[in-house]
């Protein structure tokens, strides 16, 4: 955090997207699993730091403890599909990490073209792209992660600059979806994301 900077809470809406989100890949797991009883044991873990740490380890190895400022606020994980959700309210960013098997021979860049033309699609929450400015890749605990900046539009109408980057890992077997999302500010904050994206030590 910069000196003097004051820590204000992000928005609810932002709250809210991310919120739907989580809710949304349960609701999926509900379908599959069934039963009150699994929709319970989710809800209590989903908050729960230590759980929230095991689900970050399956997606990556994020330094322990997060670079200051930064927090895990939410996690949901089932046969091989994980999400962890992490703030930043200093610099008004927020962050979904999602990682699930895949079966299909694709590059990187050919899943970030695919996820902007999807956005983020969820039973609970609708967030799409709607005009990309830059494109870049960095090197992510020796594995390459191409991405994107893009403006992003939610169901509600609420306008913000975003980022989504990929990793395909394991020979192909499994991708990381990286989202991030400013949520105040007219230009997406890049420094910010590097110091967390910059904590990842393994895969």
């Amino acid at each position: 955090m910069r000196g003097g900077e004051a820590r204000k809470p992000l928005p609810a809406w932002a709250r809210m997207l991310i919120g739907l989100t989580l809710a949304g890949m349960v609701a999926i797991a509900v379908s599959i699993a069934g039963g009150i009883w699994f929709l319970k044991d989710i809800a209590s873990k989903a908050k729960d730091p230590q759980y929230m740490q095991q689900t970050a380890n399956r997606i990556a190895r994020f330094a322990e403890p997060l670079p200051p400022g930064f927090r895990f606020t939410s996690a949901f994980g089932l046969l091989g599909y994980n999400l962890v959700t992490v703030e930043q309210p200093a610099r008004h960013q927020l962050f979904i990490f999602m990682s699930y098997p895949i079966n299909e021979d694709l590059k990187p860049e050919e899943l970030i073209e695919r996820m902007y033309k999807t956005g983020l699609n969820t039973p609970g929450t609708r967030a799409r792209f709607v005009a990309r400015d830059e494109a870049a890749e960095w090197q992510v605990a020796g594995q390459k992660m191409p991405y994107i900046i893009a403006r992003m539009t939610d169901h509600e109408g609420n306008s913000y600059p975003g980022f989504l980057g990929c990793l395909i890992l394991n020979k192909g077997q499994r991708c990381v979806l990286v989202y991030g999302m400013q949520v105040q500010g007219d230009s997406y904050d890049l420094e910010t994301t590097e110091k967390l994206i910059g904590s990842i030590r393994s895969f």
